[in-house]
Formats: structure tokens, C-alpha cells, sequence
């Protein structure tokens, strides 16, 4: 994944674009007092003022304060680049994403019905103590979803906004929605979710996506 900011304006390219990009990684102009995350090569660490001198390389780890990415950003493996609170990148403000936003900008065409799950459909490595909220891009000129989250496949694929697996509705153009805690996300589990758009009174099916935790 590709982020690039600058003059206060951040932008994210996901997988679609990544064979274009070569050298990833956080970028911003003229930043010389706060921290900022390099990304490249699939590596990640911290840079500061006072450890730049002793970062020669792109490494998972800050071989001076012993960062790993994975402490600032919720499940980059994932496709979730929220940072984790309290973290540098929170503190910081580091980053195209805020923590507690009802929006999560997902790059990409908006299709008939929802797009683009996050996590993305499939993930079988999804950190469960970190799976808080499901987050996927909206219907074209639909600005309210109903989302099902489950562990049956079928329960949740068959579900209606009067079955157990309906979680509720994100109205307005938000894309972010909690899963509530009687469907806490736990490790070694597969998890089934759909997201229904609605356009006036009509409600337009979504596809159940997956992602197995860890």
C-alpha cells in the first residue's frame, strides 16, 4: 500500500494499484518536528528527529526505540490504517486516517451494490483483539446501509433486518460500523458479513464476505 502526504492532503492507493508502485511509503514536506512512519519495500519504522541520523534502512523494526508498525496501525495487513490509540501515530496525528472516524476512505469505482470489505473478503489472518468495526466502500447513490455479521454463512446470507445477525444501519454516507459485543470478534473464528444499500425503499442485497482471526 502507497501513502503519500503533503500539504496537509493525504492519499491512500490499496492493492489495485500496487505493482505501480515501487518504493512505498509516508512522505510529508517539510515535516521536520513530528514523527513520521516510512513505508517501503512491505517494511515499516519510525522516524524521528532524534533517530534519523541512526536509520540507515527501511526495517520492520526502529533498531533505536524498537517500534514495529504493527503498534501504530490497527491491522495494516488488512487494509486498516486507523491508528491504534494511543500510539505514536495517534499522539501524532500521523497518517491519512483518524482513529474514531465514521468514514473510512476506500479508493475505487462505486458499484451497484457494496464494495471493497474491510477487512478484505477472504483474510484469514484478521487480529482479533483489534476487529472492533467492519468498514466497506458504499453503493453508487446510496447514503444508507444495512449491515449482518455472523458466524453462519447462511444465517447471515438468508438474514433480515429482524434476524439476530442484523447489527443495524450506518445512515448518511458513513462506512464504519461497530460490531456489537454480543458478536465480539474472537481468535481461531470465521466471521460472515453483508452489507445491504438502500436507495429510497429500495434495498439492494450485498454480497456475505469472510475473514477467518488470529
Amino acid at each position: 500500500n502507497y501513502f503519500y502526504e503533503t500539504n496537509g492532503v493525504a492519499l491512500s492507493y490499496h492493492s489495485d494499484v500496487r505493482s505501480t508502485v515501487e518504493n512505498n511509503y509516508f512522505k510529508h514536506n517539510d515535516w521536520t518536528s513530528a514523527n513520521m512512519i516510512r513505508y517501503g519495500g512491505g517494511m515499516a519504522t519510525i522516524f524521528s528527529d532524534s533517530v534519523n541520523d541512526v536509520i540507515k534502512r527501511n526495517t520492520l523494526v526502529d533498531n533505536g526505540n524498537g517500534f514495529d508498525y504493527r503498534d501504530l496501525v490497527m491491522d495494516p495487513d488488512n487494509m486498516d490504517f486507523r491508528p491504534v490509540k494511543k500510539s505514536l501515530a495517534d499522539k501524532n496525528k500521523v497518517g491519512p486516517y483518524e482513529r474514531s472516524a465514521r468514514f473510512y476512505w476506500i479508493p475505487g469505482r462505486q458499484e451497484e451494490k457494496t464494495s471493497s470489505p474491510v477487512p478484505p473478503n477472504g483474510s484469514t489472518n484478521v487480529v482479533a483483539g483489534r476487529r472492533r468495526h467492519v468498514m466497506w466502500l458504499t453503493a453508487y447513490k446510496s447514503k444508507n446501509h444495512q449491515v449482518y455479521f455472523g458466524t453462519d454463512e447462511k444465517k447471515v446470507e438468508s438474514a433480515t433486518t429482524s434476524s439476530s445477525e442484523y447489527i443495524g444501519e450506518v445512515k448518511g454516507e458513513g462506512n464504519v460500523k461497530q460490531i456489537p459485543a454480543k458478536s465480539k470478534v474472537k481468535p481461531g473464528n470465521t466471521y460472515y458479513w453483508r452489507v445491504d444499500a438502500k436507495i429510497g425503499s429500495t434495498v439492494i442485497k450485498g454480497d456475505v464476505w469472510e475473514f477467518s482471526t488470529i
